[in-house]
């Protein structure tokens, strides 16, 4: 029996390497191909960003992201996907180890893109993401930007209101009316709780109509830069228009706002939940 297992181990070890083989000459054979066809990308490319083949760059910059757009291509990519484009809190240039620093991304000091002057990040420039785009676009990959809108950046203290606010905060979001309740209990019961609550950071008043103009600049912003789609970070947390108790019309004002800006068919797509409390085609019916 053992010498039968060990045969039968053997010749599934076989398969295995010669499946490989073959795999890996076929990526070979793609790369050759796409290189005949002069870097166009034509096998993989689509007009829209739904159905794509997306890398999630997670934590890269954008010139590394650009720097490696040819093997992105070649590899059957049709779209890329960034970190949050917004400063992350607190910034220091000498901190170069990004997998310690990833989640400052997701604690962001404004609604904009970080400009490398008056806010910078590690992910780079506002105008290394338009270089970023402008490569991309060379060989038909879309660029998908990550977007924190529920919350801003804690000034160390794990409180949810805007005496919690970090003081590098811009300022003209310094403002108390643009913040929601300090309570941190969150439940997927309640959708009142899940929106109007915090989770250990200050969070936005998305129901504000201050607040909602400053993200809607911000993916205008993106989109002036060649972004070309969205996703929302803790979209859940953001309340809907049927949200009883606490509804705002946070996702049409945003989603149509941009979507009326250009005639570029943007993509949106959100951090959601079927247990959240409401229905899921209640987001999806605007990402």
């Amino acid at each position: 029996t053992m010498n039968l297992f060990k045969k039968v181990l053997s010749m599934v070890l076989s398969g295995c390497m010669a499946f490989s083989a073959a795999a890996v000459t076929g990526i070979v054979s793609v790369a050759a191909e796409t290189e005949e066809q002069s870097q166009t990308y034509e096998t993989y490319a689509q007009d829209t960003v739904e159905g794509s083949a997306i890398l999630h760059c997670f934590d890269w910059s954008f010139d590394n992201i650009r720097e490696n757009m040819a093997d992105i291509a070649a590899a059957g990519y049709t779209a890329v996907q960034t970190s949050p484009v917004q400063p992350p809190k607190d910034y220091n240039a000498s901190w170069t180890d990004g997998a310690t620093q990833w989640w400052k991304l997701y604690q962001p000091l404004d609604l904009s893109i970080a400009d490398g002057t008056t806010y910078q990040s590690w992910l780079g420039t506002k105008a290394e993401l338009k270089e970023l785009c402008d490569e991309a676009e060379k060989y038909n990959i879309k660029v998908i930007v990550d977007i924190v809108a529920n919350h801003l950046a804690n000034n160390g203290t794990d409180g949810g209101t805007y005496s919690y606010l970090s003081s590098y905060v811009a300022s003209n979001l310094q403002n108390s009316n643009y913040y929601h309740s300090e309570n941190y209990s969150t439940s997927d019961d309640s959708r009142y709780t899940i929106t109007q609550y915090h989770l250990g950071q200050p969070d936005l008043n998305t129901g504000n109509e201050y607040v909602q103009a400053k993200v809607l600049s911000l993916l205008k912003e993106c989109v002036d830069c060649g972004v070309d789609g969205f996703r929302f970070d803790a979209a859940k947390h953001i309340e809907l228009p049927s949200d009883p108790y606490c509804a705002s019309d946070f996702w049409p004002s945003v989603i149509n706002g941009v979507k009326s800006y250009t005639s570029n068919d943007l993509f949106f797509y959100g951090e959601i939940l079927g247990s959240a409390g409401t229905d899921i085609s209640n987001y999806t019916q605007y990402m």
